[in-house]
């Protein structure tokens, strides 16, 4: 038998899931659109310590977008895994 509150549970996991991974797609288009940024030094020590920190920030930016990413994807995975186990459909 189909229970409407899970059927109901489900569907709004997935629905936060695709909203997750829609949110990180934007994200990082609109973080390429824009782009890291030029460095504009005088010497190669100087010139090494600000791409370092562009580099960082870049890094952090791509472990959250992963982070958003994979947790949409589990929301996604289990949600659907609910609809199954609800309709009684084997793996």
């Amino acid at each position: 038998m189909a229970d409407p509150g899970v059927r109901g549970l489900s569907v709004v996991l997935i629905l936060i899931g695709v909203i997750l991974v829609l949110f990180s797609a934007v994200t990082a288009y609109r973080a390429y659109k824009v782009g890291a940024g030029t460095v504009a030094a005088t010497s190669f020590e100087e010139a090494l310590t600000e791409s370092a920190g562009i580099l960082l920030d870049v890094l952090v930016r791509i472990a959250f977008l992963g982070i958003i990413l994979a947790a949409g994807s589990i929301l996604i995975s289990k949600g659907i895994d609910l609809l199954k186990a609800d309709k009684g459909v084997e793996e």
